[in-house]
């Protein structure tokens, strides 16, 4: 099989990274295999404020996280995925796009999460088991999780959250290194027929065990703990127990190597004590030379240890545990038979255990065999047997699923294709999608129309809804309206709502992908333009340098994964790719799919009646030259020029006012609805647009339809767009005669020139059109899919 492994270590090596170790070694052996392994070691060493707060964020949702996986597999290929810890840097968004990636996953169960923020279920010195009824307020209140309320709120957050979506649910299969571990996550709600028992393999490294009986060359017997120094391990039970054997006369010594909390206060109460010594750390040889020596390994838990490999490496040299019957330790330590079992924290009991190994050695040497033969029976090739078989049926399983997924897919080949079109990031006149949202209307209205294509919509309480013959909607239960609320929402939005039916693919008429896009897989866009960049490099002060740097960075964000990118216009196509170029981002093909005018419903006008008036949509952005346009204008009066009145629609800058308020020809109109803007339209002379960038120029194909010409400046989309109609009206920002020069020219044009411009525009940029290039891009996107 081919294998794909993540695990997240932890800053401190441990059990569950030395037995990730095995598990791949083993793994390598029969398997081709593929590790994604996050580096917790740079993550933990991000110091200051606002790289922990950010921190905190990327335990939710680390987009890098994410995409690494994805890549492995795009590139790998697994049959299925085995996970062990993937947490923090993998994030829980990983964990969500594991469960909707469509290959089966294996979790490894090493402890309690996901019931348990810290993984131990042990807060406040006692075990915590109200996280298997998803109650976290107990290890919250006692700051389980690094010592810290506010961090193990919010990864109680996280795990409630996966909970509530079904994550948990949706792994395909669980290997429980325990008998007592799949007991707990099935009390917690996980099928019992989902989870596989396989403990640990181990290999012995001493062909004889490395016994030296009754302790050659000692005349003392030797107790050792070997493990973490932390309360829930047992260490203050094991020196009051040792404390009372030597008070009763008991023999022997107690050693205890390790690190941790504890250290300190082991120390000195070793050294309060007869015989008992902390030798610090122990690894490698050291560690083998005391489990060689030692009478019997002491691992006194009081929490639920799932199953410690420390076990094995006693019964590896042969040597019977001492341990609390506590979690998995019992699957692996029988009273009587491999060891003494005593109580979680039953001090006297593991005190007398302690003098019953001691005076006994005959009886330990038995036991410890006894271990020894044990372990023999867990070698490599029963548990590889148990681990192939497991994952088998594991893929054997979504093979199942899947064939079932993929017949159900054949048979929509020939169907509609099913889109998710995202509506929420649009709220006309409340932000500057007035134009895009028209533009999606009347594309999805047309789409839905020609009856290739259902259209489920994803809409907020104040957005845009979607043409009525849509075939179904999801609605966030919120507004949309407040920047930051949006930007949470199209970033979010994969998380709360899926859809109803599983699409083909998914669209975004605005042109940003959110950022947990892994879940919006395959993904169109129509990306009108690339103005913010244009802005950046040209108005530097219009917008503070985070808005430049944030949306620049969707943009770039869209453009590397979006499955297919559309446009508006060649003169965009052209602006995208540029921008691709200058931030080396893989050019991609674009498709020029034009914009369709809401106005094409109406009839083209034969020769309107017409006011000696021009309309300008006003704006206060600085590419769009309201301000050139009006001082133009001033300039124009003052020297006694005939001029039209000059009506500006829409927003001025307050500097403007005081002289357009003494002007005679200027006149300022607010914001109007649509069917009054028809009216300004079609009564006006001409339409000025001295916009000096464009994605596409809409206001152009609105205005000939109305029966108005338009000026505009050259070199721009509003000329490529006009350009199969007409080139009059066209002039140059450089030159204020030029201009009045091409406004003159467009108000001279015959009203029969100017329905024949708006006739061909008509031709050219019919929804039905532009809706037919879109469909095609959709069906190529579906076939790629398929």
């Amino acid at each position: 099989m081919r294998i794909l492994q993540i695990f997240n270590p932890y800053v401190n090596y441990g059990g569950e990274e030395s037995a990730v170790n095995q598990i791949s070694l083993e793994l390598e052996k029969h398997h081709e295999l593929c590790n994604v392994i996050f580096d917790i070691h740079e993550w933990a060493g991000r110091a200051g404020m606002l790289n922990r707060s950010r921190q905190l964020v990327l335990m939710a949702w680390n987009p890098g996280s994410v995409r690494k996986v994805r890549d492995a597999i795009a590139g790998f290929k697994p049959d299925v995925i085995l996970i062990h810890n993937i947490m923090p840097i993998g994030s829980a968004a990983l964990y969500f796009y594991l469960s909707r990636c469509g290959i089966p996953v294996a979790h490894y169960i090493h402890n309690f999460r996901p019931f348990s923020v810290n993984g131990y279920c042990w807060g406040n010195g006692r075990i915590l088991t109200e996280g298997l009824d998803r109650n976290f307020f107990p290890e919250i209140a006692a700051g389980a999780w690094q010592e810290s309320r506010l961090k193990t709120a919010w990864y109680g957050v996280l795990i409630w959250a996966l909970h509530g979506l079904g994550v948990y649910r949706r792994i395909s299969g669980w290997i429980a290194i325990s008998r007592f571990m799949k007991d707990a996550f099935v009390s917690g709600g996980i099928a019992e027929s989902r989870i596989e028992v396989i403990p640990h393999s181990w290999e012995p490294t001493n062909p004889d065990g490395g016994h030296e009986p009754e302790n050659v060359g000692r005349k003392e017997p030797q107790f050792l703990f070997l493990g973490r120094l932390s309360e829930e391990k047992g260490l203050r039970v094991l020196l009051d127990a040792w404390e009372m054997h030597e008070r009763s006369g008991g023999r022997g010594t107690l050693r205890i190597a390790g690190a941790g909390p504890l250290a300190d206060e082991v120390a000195r109460r070793c050294g309060e004590l007869g015989r008992a010594e902390y030798l610090g750390f122990r690894g490698g040889k050291d560690k083998e030379e005391l489990l060689a020596s030692c009478r019997a390994l002491i691992v006194p838990s009081v929490w639920w240890e799932p199953l410690g490999l420390v076990l094995y490496e006693a019964y590896d040299h042969a040597k019977p545990v001492l341990a609390a019957r506590s979690g998995g330790i019992v699957d692996h330590v029988t009273d009587g038979d491999t060891g003494w079992v005593h109580e979680p924290g039953n001090v006297r009991q593991l005190a007398a255990h302690i003098r019953e190994a001691s005076e006994n050695p005959d009886e330990a040497d038995i036991r410890g065999r006894r271990g020894r033969e044990r372990i023999e029976s867990r070698n490599a090739e029963r548990w590889i047997g148990k681990i192939d078989a497991f994952l088998e049926s594991v893929v054997s399983g979504s093979i199942k699923a899947a064939e079932r997924k993929v017949t159900a897919k054949s048979d929509r080949r020939d169907g509609p294709i099913r889109a998710q079109v995202y509506l929420a990031d649009q709220n006309p006149g409340y932000d500057r999608s007035f134009g895009i949202s028209r533009m999606s209307e009347m594309v999805l209205d047309s789409l839905q129309g020609r009856g290739n294509t259902k259209i489920e919509v994803v809409v907020s309480e104040s957005s845009q809804t979607g043409p009525e013959n849509v075939s179904s909607t999801r609605s966030l239960p919120w507004g949309t309206r407040k920047k930051w609320v949006r930007l949470l929402s199209d970033h979010l939005h994969p998380v709360f709502i899926r859809p109803g039916e599983e699409p083909d693919l998914y669209y975004f008429p605005k042109g940003y992908l959110p950022l947990l896009d892994v879940f919006c897989q395959p993904s169109v866009v129509t990306i009108h333009d690339t103005i913010i960049q244009y802005d950046e490099d040209h108005y530097p002060e219009w917008r503070a340098s985070w808005e430049y740097g944030y949306w620049a960075s969707i943009l770039k964000h869209t453009l590397r994964h979006a499955s297919r990118i559309m446009t508006v216009s060649e003169f965009s196509k052209r602006q995208i790719t540029a921008f691709m170029h200058r931030h080396e981002i893989p050019e991609k093909e674009i498709t020029v799919t034009y914009e369709p005018c809401a106005y094409e419903s109406i009839p083209q006008p034969v020769s309107p009646d017409k006011n000696n008036h021009v309309v300008h949509l006003a704006s206060i952005e600085p590419h769009k030259r309201t301000a050139q346009l009006v001082g133009w204008w001033l300039e124009a009066e003052a020297e006694g020029r005939d001029l039209p009145h000059l009506d500006l629609i829409g927003s001025v800058a307050d500097n403007l006012m005081d002289a357009i308020k003494i002007s005679r020809s200027i006149r300022i109109r607010p914001f109007m609805e649509d069917n009054m803007l028809q009216a300004a339209y079609s009564s006006a002379r001409a339409l000025l647009l001295p916009s000096e960038i464009e994605g596409f120029g809409l206001p152009a194909l609105e205005a000939y339809y109305l029966g108005t010409p338009v000026c505009f400046v050259k070199g721009t989309s509003v000329e490529e767009i006009l350009s199969g109609a007409t080139t009059k009206g066209a002039f140059s920002l450089e030159d204020r005669d030029l201009f009045f020069a091409a406004l003159d020219e467009t108000m001279a044009m015959d009203p029969d020139e100017i329905r024949q411009c708006g006739l061909r525009l008509r031709e050219t940029f019919a929804s039905e059109k532009v809706a037919e290039r879109i469909e095609s891009v959709f069906a190529e996107v579906r076939a790629a899919n398929l």
